[in-house]
């Protein structure tokens, strides 16, 4: 069992981060306003967030300098959000060694609360202040490149 640091790479589509919505003026056919607003979500150009880890990583050390194994870590994103790993690395070196990992990452991420649907029309008298929403646990996936820390030599 090895630990170690580095930068990680959380990748996954549209749902695997945050949702943003707002509210949509209804026009009628005229295209006038109508009294009702329907709920938009924001577009999310996110497709990477960058963030720093730490792993645990298990593999039988060999006589090569080169291992493969498996890999469990966490690691806080620049979006504040923390993130949970597991999958598979190479790991290169033998008493300092460089790891390369990638796998699925866990995260919690704001989505839509269940009462509202994306394009619902509500009155605009009866629709929230602002658009609810929930926590839901979403997966993507992760790509690493860390240091291993070897504190006892």
């Amino acid at each position: 069992i090895d630990f170690s640091t580095g930068l990680v790479l959380n990748i996954g589509n549209n749902s695997f981060f945050d949702q943003k919505y707002y509210y949509d003026s209804v026009y009628r056919n005229d295209k006038s306003i109508a009294d009702s607003v329907t709920i938009k979500r924001n577009r999310n150009n996110n497709q990477v967030i960058p963030s720093i880890g730490a792993f645990f990583h298990v593999y039988s050390r060999f006589l090569s300098p080169i291992n493969i194994g498996g890999m469990v870590g966490a690691s806080l994103g620049s979006d504040q959000r923390a993130y949970f790993h597991l999958g598979s690395c190479l790991l290169i070196g033998k008493s300092d060694r460089l790891i390369i990992g990638g796998g699925i990452s866990i995260a919690n991420g704001e989505t839509l609360d269940g009462k509202y649907e994306e394009n619902q029309i509500i009155k605009r008298g009866l629709a929230p202040t602002s658009i609810p929403n929930e926590t839901a646990t979403r997966i993507g996936g992760y790509v690493s490149v860390s240091w291993n820390l070897n504190l006892i030599k």
